[in-house]
């Protein structure tokens, strides 16, 4: 083997120990820099005091807190749509034998708007008309009828009495017949008079006796007569209320008959203007009880119209009656209309299955003093406000912005944005958003429970990127319950994204402000 240089020999030598050297200071510095750093972690702990230890987490928390001044707005599309409109069709077949009004033009409440032929129906109403008159013809006789009844009846009774008198008189004569013959049967005796004689008297006693019988038959004969009267009397009263009751009936089929002619004249229902006209003169249209048709024409109320917009799950429950609207239309940039919801139907069933809450606003689409001239005609109507949706009246809009001296009518089909604004919040216990946290996509909030860190399931109901209304949902043997904050709870505001679900955690409250 060849023996080394001397200086390579020495180079290996001093390579040697100067690695020996960095391995001693490497060991002896590693405690330095730890004892160092964690009288730094001290030394920040003395100037905040967060009590860390090496087995318990410090985290700050908060307790939720009203905000008298805290308001939020929901803002979502909105469509202007007609206050009322009513697609016109035909109840009857037919050709189209007037119509006078076309698209934009005004109508009145009941004017005449189309007119459909139905000869048919007019011959009927007619032919309804002649037999009201036939009935009519028909009740004067029965009413001529029922008098002369009561004039028999009146002759009957009379005869009664003639009848009686006849009794009377039969009776008389039968007295004096009967006086004569024993009379005469005693002179017979005496020889005063023939045995023939009396036999003939007594012959004329039993006729006279017969005509006796006679008259007392005659009056039972007459107060027959007299009920038979008064029966008929009865007939023909019960054939004039029969022959009254057929006119009615012969009315009402006359009603009904012009009922269905009048389903021809088609009117319109309220004041409004034809946005819609899709028949003319001469054209045939079927009746849309039986087939499947078309509006004849179509009319909206102007005079009025609602803005809508559907509000997301999450703000339906703040919505109320006085909610303020704030609404933008695209087609007047720059200008903000100032209103009040309406009206909203109570329910987040949709048949879009969008989980929202339709809301509508009713506007006034006109200046202050038609406005005027409207309440006054509504105050006159019969029932005042009777032909208006239930609910608020609606109002004159607040308009700001550029040119609001120049009248800006809103129409039916305007696009835009609509802002709710909730005031009314002051009594609602708030956290700051930044407490939420979202694994998994599912928000959830910690809580300080007996010393420990307790992830719970919440419900964000009202989220404004800065406070946030939540409502904690705790699951049960009947199902899911959720409670609103009481401002009692300790929610944890730091360190989430280390905590872990019953870890055990220091709190240090913290006094914030919302």
């Amino acid at each position: 083997m060849q023996r080394l240089p001397r200086k390579i020999f020495w180079g290996i030598g001093l390579a040697s120990v100067m690695v020996i050297g960095v391995l001693i200071v490497t060991a002896t510095g590693v405690p330095f820099w730890r004892n160092q750093a964690r009288a730094e972690t001290l030394e920040s702990s003395a100037q905040e005091p967060s009590g860390q230890d090496d087995i318990t987490m410090t985290v700050r928390t908060i307790c939720p807190k009203c905000d008298p001044s805290f308001s939020l707005s929901i803002k979502a599309p909105a469509q202007i749509v007609p206050y009322e409109w009513a697609d016109l069709e035909a109840q009857v077949a037919g050709r189209v034998e007037f119509i006078r009004k076309a698209e934009g033009a005004p109508v009145t409440d009941g004017e005449l708007l189309v007119k459909i032929a139905v000869p048919d129906l007019d011959e009927e109403v007619k032919q309804k008309e002649s037999i009201i008159r036939q009935r009519q013809a028909d009740l004067a006789l029965a009413q001529a009828n029922q008098k002369i009844a009561q004039k028999t009846a009146l002759v009957a009774a009379k005869n009664i009495e003639v009848e009686k008198a006849g009794v009377e008189a039969a009776d008389g004569m039968l007295n004096y017949r009967t006086k004569e013959f024993n009379r005469l049967r005693g002179l017979v005796e005496d020889k005063a008079a023939t045995q023939q004689v009396v036999e003939e008297h007594e012959l004329l006693c039993k006729a006279t006796h017969a005509d006796l019988t006679k008259a007392k038959a005659n009056v039972l004969k007459a107060e027959a007569d007299l009920e038979q009267a008064r029966a008929k009397l009865d007939a023909a009263a019960a054939d004039v209320h029969l022959k009254g009751e057929l006119i009615e009936v012969a009315r009402k089929d006359r009603d009904h008959a012009q009922a269905m002619a009048d389903y021809a004249k088609i009117t319109a229902p309220f004041d409004g203007v034809v946005t819609r006209r899709n028949v003319n003169r001469g054209s045939f249209v079927q009746n849309a009880t039986t087939a499947h048709t078309i509006p004849l024409m179509r009319v909206e109320r102007r005079d009025i119209v609602t803005v809508t917009m559907r509000v997301p799950d999450t703000f339906a429950s703040l919505v109320t009656n006085n909610t303020e609207a704030v609404i933008e239309m695209s087609e007047f940039p720059g200008l903000l209309i100032h209103g009040k919801v309406s009206r909203f139907s109570p329910s987040l069933e949709r048949e879009a299955n969008d989980h929202t809450l339709p809301v509508q606003v009713d506007l006034f689409n006109g200046t202050d003093e038609e406005y005027q001239k409207f309440l006054s005609k509504e105050k006159a109507r019969k029932v005042p406000f009777d032909d208006l949706k239930e609910g608020p009246l609606p109002i004159i809009p607040t308009i700001t912005g550029t040119r609001t001296d120049v009248p800006h009518r809103m129409y039916p089909g305007m696009y835009g944005e609509m802002h709710l604004v909730f005031r009314e919040l002051s009594h609602v216990f708030l956290i700051p958003s930044d407490a939420i946290v979202r694994p998994g996509g599912t928000p959830y909030i910690y809580l300080v429970k007996n010393g420990k860190a307790a992830l719970v399931p919440v419900e964000v109901q009202v989220d404004d990127q800065h406070l946030a209304k939540v409502a904690i949902i705790t699951k049960t043997s009947t199902g899911v319950v959720k409670r609103n904050l009481t401002g009692e709870e300790q929610v944890i505001y730091s360190n989430q994204g280390e905590l872990t679900d019953g870890e055990a955690v220091k709190a240090i409250p913290l006094d914030w402000t919302p």
